[in-house]
């Protein structure tokens, strides 16, 4: 509704929005971290996994205070990534993206750039409609998510 419109558009005015810029998934990812580490740490993770909770998040924050992470999913793929160090990201560039070996040569190319990885939990994200019930049922029962696929069941 036009109220809820509002209230967003005044709560992202203090948000500073960086245009993706690169030709593929790794050159964005590591473009993104070297535009947002500009206060330390960068935690990315994925729009597909709506099952995270902001224990999840503060549980890796934690842990970037003295080691990377990495939380891979189900597929292979990976959830979230959080470099100390920017300069590590570069090293993605080499890694095949959406593949179902992307998390583990992610973490083999980080730890040969030398990060100090912490894996976070595994997580299954949603890239199929076959995902979104199973994804919907780990999510808290009054998330939007979780309400808009039993809608859609209906």
């Amino acid at each position: 509704d036009a109220a809820r419109a509002d209230e967003l558009t005044l709560a992202l005015a203090s948000f500073t929005v960086i245009a993706q810029r690169g030709d593929g998934l790794g050159e964005r990812l590591a473009n993104a971290h070297a535009d947002a580490a500009t206060t330390g740490a960068v935690l990315q993770i994925g729009m597909d996994t709506p099952q995270v909770t902001a224990q999840l998040l503060s549980d890796a924050a934690a842990h970037l205070g003295t080691s990377d992470v990495l939380g891979s999913a189900e597929d292979g793929g990976w959830w979230a990534l959080g470099l100390r160090n920017p300069a590590l990201a570069r090293s993605l560039l080499d890694v095949p993206m959406s593949a179902p070996s992307t998390g583990t040569d992610t973490l083999d190319a980080l730890a040969a750039a030398g990060a100090s990885i912490t894996m976070l939990p595994e997580l299954r994200d949603v890239d199929f409609e076959s995902d979104l019930e199973a994804v919907a049922q780990l999510c808290a029962p009054t998330s939007r998510f979780r309400i808009a696929v039993r809608q859609m069941g209906n």
